[in-house]
């Protein structure tokens, strides 16, 4: 179970990191375009049942103006990953 807690923490899934989920491991290399767990976690955007995890990014921030534009490109992905 202790190596479950430090994997967490070692590939926090976009979701944990903006604090959307309190525990959720990215085992899809940072590729949110095809991750089932963040098409579903959309969805619940979509209908209103659940922030976006920018919009909780927004809100630990504090403003707009502190954010990068959000994107899915590979080089958004990878600084990302550096940032692990």
């Amino acid at each position: 179970m202790k190596e479950n807690k430090k994997r967490s923490s070692t590939n926090p899934c976009l979701w944990m990191q903006a604090g959307v989920v309190e525990s959720k491991t990215c085992n899809n290399f940072y590729d949110c375009t095809t991750c089932k767990y963040d098409q579903g976690m959309r969805k619940q955007v979509e209908k209103g049942n659940q922030l976006s995890w920018q919009e909780s990014d927004e809100e630990k921030a504090g403003s707009r103006e502190d954010l990068p534009p959000y994107s899915d490109s590979p080089d958004r992905k990878a600084s990302l990953r550096l940032q692990l």
